[in-house]
């Protein structure tokens, strides 16, 4: 395993370093050529949503859902299982942009600059490995596991992020496929970990129940149909009025995310951009206050007896 391992590694290595001195600077170069073909003008549409916040939001909301509102440990642990892979994967990825500090191809065509400066700091040396693309990446792999049957169709659209970070020439080909790997690698891994500690990913593992380990239980709950208070069943869906008010609250809270990218949309299209107003940010703090607020009264309210 370990001689594998290590020929594996071996050959990673001579790969990217191929692509790094045979495919990345041609490539870069003809994209940079093309920047207003209809293909570029999508590729730079799409590569947004390569961010980690359009995965780790979702799945973060989903699992607050699963887990408190809906009592479904399976769907709870699988909600947690991809925000845990995409976030791992891009710890693991911005730590090593520092490490490598590649410059960006950017710097290729404003001033011949195309080498690594290791343990460089700043947006124009953390090339590799490609952030978006280990999001993106992690996501697909983490959604694939758990859904089988629509694999091809999450693996594709990991590729083709993926594939719009070289298009719209903000990484090299060989930054895109290391960041690639590292997602292959580290998602299988965290699957082993939740298999050790007992979160199921499968109808199978769910049907163990309660979970099979403590700490599992603790963070995905067991099912609501299976706990009762003084021998009476409780439901097994909450009320339909307090999962929509939840479903608000957390839509309202993770308001920062769509604010971000409006005004990161904002700097890149308007000349004359304007910074969100600050009554609005505000606004926002306060409606998420009350309605956490309203959402823990319905809940007091409407728990089941």
């Amino acid at each position: 395993m370990a001689g594998a391992a290590l020929s594996a590694l071996l050959a990673t290595v001579v790969q990217l370093h191929a692509l790094e001195e045979l495919v990345d600077r041609p490539v870069a170069l003809f994209f940079a050529s093309q920047r207003d073909a209809t293909l570029v003008h999508i590729a730079r549409f799409l590569t947004d949503f390569g961010k980690a916040y359009w995965f780790i939001v979702p799945a973060a909301a989903l699992f607050i859902l699963f887990r408190f509102m809906w009592k479904n440990p399976l769907y709870a642990s699988r909600s947690l299982f991809v925000l845990t892979s995409v976030a791992s994967t891009g710890i693991i990825v911005d730590v090593l942009k520092v490490v490598f500090g590649r410059a960006r191809p950017e710097l290729l065509f404003n001033q011949d600059i195309f080498q690594f400066f290791f343990f460089r700091f700043g947006h124009e040396y953390n090339s590799f490995p490609s952030g978006h693309t280990a999001c993106a990446v992690a996501a697909g792999v983490a959604l694939a596991l758990i859904f089988p049957r629509y694999r091809s169709l999450a693996l594709a659209g990991a590729a083709i992020l993926a594939c719009t970070r070289f298009i719209t020439t903000a990484h090299y080909i060989s930054d895109v496929m290391a960041s690639s790997m590292i997602a292959v690698v580290v998602v299988p891994i965290i699957q082993i970990v939740f298999a050790r500690f007992g979160f199921p990913l499968s109808e199978r593992e769910a049907s163990m129940d309660p979970p099979r380990h403590r700490l599992a239980a603790k963070m995905i709950g067991t099912p609501l149909k299976a706990r009762s208070i003084d021998g009476a069943v409780m439901r097994a869906s909450a009320p339909t009025i307090v999962g929509v008010v939840i479903a608000v609250t957390i839509m309202a809270v993770c308001g920062l995310a769509p604010n971000l990218a409006l005004i990161e949309w904002q700097e890149g299209s308007l000349p004359d951009y304007q910074p969100v107003l600050e009554w609005w940010l505000w606004l926002s703090l306060y409606a998420c206050l009350g309605f956490g607020a309203l959402t823990w009264a319905c809940q007091r309210k409407l728990r089941p007896i």
